[in-house]
């Protein structure tokens, strides 16, 4: 017998503003691109134009809440979105199955994600990564095509 587990759905951006109490006027989901500065790309699943002037980027995510990569995560999306549109990000929203996390966006965090872009880029060029150990959540994952 085959035991499949299920995926668990990740919450909409939709959910986790509302969720959250945030009001927004605008929503565009998965904002792409890149920060030529800090030499880093991704794509926020949501940013999110708040009533009051600024910029929410929300990051949903299906499971809980796994460490502080996930708010690194959060801040370097933050740091693109404000180079695309030229507007500052006021909020991060982390939003999981069974909470809704949020945080200012500060100067500090900024710096944070500058300090780990720069330790990435130190590292030489031939050494090798490690090895990915494969688990049970590899078939859910967005990178298990280009995996090592």
């Amino acid at each position: 017998m085959l035991l499949l587990k299920r995926r668990e759905a990740q919450p909409s951006p939709e959910d986790a503003l509302r969720r959250a109490r945030i009001e927004y006027t605008r929503l565009e989901a998965e904002l792409c691109g890149r920060h030529p500065r800090l030499r880093i790309k991704g794509y926020a699943d949501a940013v999110a134009w708040l009533k009051d002037g600024g910029l929410a980027v929300v990051e949903a995510k299906a499971g809980r809440w796994k460490g502080r990569h996930h708010l690194l995560q959060a801040v370097a999306y933050a740091l693109i979105a404000e180079h695309l549109t030229g507007e500052k990000v006021r909020l991060l929203v982390l939003a999981y199955r069974d909470e809704v996390m949020t945080a200012r966006f500060t100067p500090r965090l900024a710096l944070w994600v500058e300090r780990v872009a720069r330790a990435v880029r130190r590292l030489p060029d031939t050494w090798p990564p490690p090895r990915a150990r494969r688990s049970r959540k590899c078939w859910a994952c967005f990178y298990r095509k280009i995996c090592l």
